[in-house]
């Protein structure tokens, strides 16, 4: 009976080893890339989730601001004639002091914040790492000019709930305070409605 040499046995052994091993290595460098494709599957699936969320916020932020915008355009024209014609005084009442539902009969000047969430949980959540730069920043600059917005309206409020308010003789300067304030807060209204248009079309071509 042949012998089969110790050489020839070691060598079918070191093949079947290497057999082994360069199975396990295919099956490990399936799974990462099967792991990749289903991670960059999430966080594209994650990221046009997002991106809708965003959409809706900003298309209800923008009607909101453009509809209201009307409303402060008409109230600075009100103090326009009130200053103009010298009829300040009918801005302000014993019981309220001034305010402008002494002379503006219309809807609160200031009804509902700007929403951000939608942008706040994709930022949290680092949505946007894998997103163009400049994308991101058409987004962003939107929701930057929402915070000068909104602190703008919040600090009228804070004038027209001051001691100030509550001295009639103040009632021509109050009247020209409150002016300013408006103009400054549809200057930036203004400025929020470019941003908006600008997200709109950002997110209307990732989205697409």
């Amino acid at each position: 009976m042949k012998k089969i040499s110790n050489n020839k046995i070691f060598t079918r052994r070191t093949k079947r080893h290497l057999a082994e091993l360069a199975l396990i290595f295919t099956s490990v460098f399936l799974a990462f890339i099967l792991n990749e494709v289903r991670n960059n599957y999430n966080e594209n699936k994650n990221l046009a989730i997002s991106l809708e969320f965003i959409q809706e916020e900003i298309t209800q932020n923008h009607v909101f601001i453009k509809e209201t915008i009307e409303i402060h355009k008409t109230m600075v024209q009100i103090i326009d004639t009130l200053l103009e014609n010298g009829t300040f005084e009918t801005a302000y009442s014993e019981k309220s002091g001034f305010t402008q539902q002494n002379f503006y009969e219309g809807d609160s000047y200031f009804s509902q914040l700007l929403s951000h969430d939608a942008w706040n949980i994709a930022n949290n959540n680092k949505i946007f790492d894998k997103m163009d730069i400049r994308d991101v920043a058409n987004l962003s600059r939107a929701y930057e000019q929402q915070i000068h917005v909104m602190r703008t309206a919040w600090d009228i409020g804070d004038f027209l709930q001051s001691d100030a308010v509550f001295d009639k003789n103040r009632t021509k300067i109050n009247c020209k305070i409150l002016q300013k304030k408006f103009n400054l807060l549809i200057g930036l209204e203004i400025r929020l409605l470019k941003n908006y248009i600008a997200a709109e079309e950002t997110l209307s071509k990732l989205i697409d």
